[in-house]
């Protein structure tokens, strides 16, 4: 374990620090090879380590028989609670994990409560789209991709989230959508919200592997969300405030809506930096390449909301760029964002930025 976690941390090194550690991992290395020659040659000085003491059987049984070691040989009940698991006949295993597969990209699950497929849960009103899914994952041999690509290749999740123009029918006698006759809007989780922010400003790492990060540190760590050790002591304050997983059951996430969400996306250093580095990327170049106010605002746009502006959205921010130029050329020495960066802040705290439609 040493071994790899010191291997893991000379790959994420920065150059500067790369030789200190290749040295410190070097000395891990001969340690071991140092112990493990001294066991090869005096066997006896040392001590097996019990991974485990066998659990108490029944009352007969003696604290000497509860100390023995696990057989070589299995009794084959665990194999045995497997297969019965995913046997075809029990169509109960399949038919959780599609629903949870589903909730993932609709935002709800097609049986509710997912903890629960009892008799006093309510029958899914899909019944036979989830029979269908569980059907086909047995089928593909439990590979869940091909569901994944049923899914999001089906005129059900390329449906439009919005209300507008939507048939007077669907909305008084399916209010709730539970028949999907439109996509649901779903708030992005806690960890693709910060990756998307630091993928968009050119500034996340996207290195596999490697230990996990004290998500306490006061230093910039650019590294995917996941990487963030996830504990009740340990925990990141800005991933814990669009809703975490829970550290106990992560069945479905809750979706909160609280002003420090807001105060987080305006005022945190993570979406500060983020419009700072995305506006040069979009607005870089010599002057006689550089973007003009109107390009950059499309451009922005697409980037961010991932749509073209209106001709009000459009003239809205134009007339607030220049009143940013105004103010900056009248307060040359504040450390305001630049007038396009402004802009850029301004849409990464729109509520389309974080909810995927």
């Amino acid at each position: 374990w040493e071994i790899s976690k010191a291997t893991h941390a000379v790959d994420a090194a920065p150059d500067d620090k790369k030789e200190e550690l290749t040295k410190k991992l070097k000395q891990i290395q001969d340690n071991r090879s140092t112990l493990v020659q001294n066991y090869k040659d005096n066997p006896n000085h040392y001590t097996p380590i019990r991974a485990s003491i066998k659990a108490l059987e029944s009352p007969a049984e003696t604290e000497e028989q509860r100390s023995q070691s696990y057989p070589n040989i299995s009794t084959g009940r665990r194999t045995a609670l497997a297969k019965w698991i995913t046997n075809p006949d029990n169509p109960l295993t399949a038919s959780v994990a599609v629903n949870h597969i589903w909730m993932r990209h609709f935002g709800v699950p097609l049986v509710d409560p997912t903890t629960d497929f009892g008799l006093q849960t309510k029958a899914p009103k899909l019944q036979k789209v989830l029979d269908y899914l569980a059907v086909t994952l047995l089928e593909n041999n439990w590979r869940m991709k091909p569901i994944h690509h049923l899914i999001v290749t089906s005129q059900a999740y390329q449906r439009t989230s919005s209300l507008l123009n939507a048939h007077a029918n669907n909305r008084i006698h399916d209010p709730e959508n539970a028949l999907l006759w439109r996509q649901h809007s779903i708030r992005m989780e806690s960890q693709v919200l910060r990756d998307s922010l630091l993928m968009l400003s050119n500034q996340l790492n996207t290195q596999l592997g490697g230990p996990t990060i004290n998500p306490k540190s006061k230093e910039e760590n650019h590294r995917r969300s996941v990487y963030f050790t996830h504990s009740r002591d340990d925990q990141h304050v800005f991933l814990n405030l669009f809703d975490d997983a829970s550290i106990l059951a992560c069945y479905r996430r809750s979706e909160s809506i609280i002003p420090q969400q807001a105060l987080a996306l305006a005022n945190s250093s993570l979406s500060m930096d983020a419009a700072s580095s995305i506006a040069k990327s979009l607005g870089g170049g010599s002057e006689q390449t550089k973007l003009s106010h109107e390009d950059f605002v499309i451009c922005a746009f697409e980037q961010i909301l991932a749509w073209t502006p209106s001709k009000e959205e459009k003239l809205a921010c134009l007339q607030n760029i220049e009143a940013w130029e105004v103010d900056a050329a009248s307060n040359p020495d504040s450390n305001i964002h630049s007038p396009r960066a402004s802009l850029i802040h301004a849409l990464l705290n729109h509520n389309d930025f974080i909810t995927i439609r």
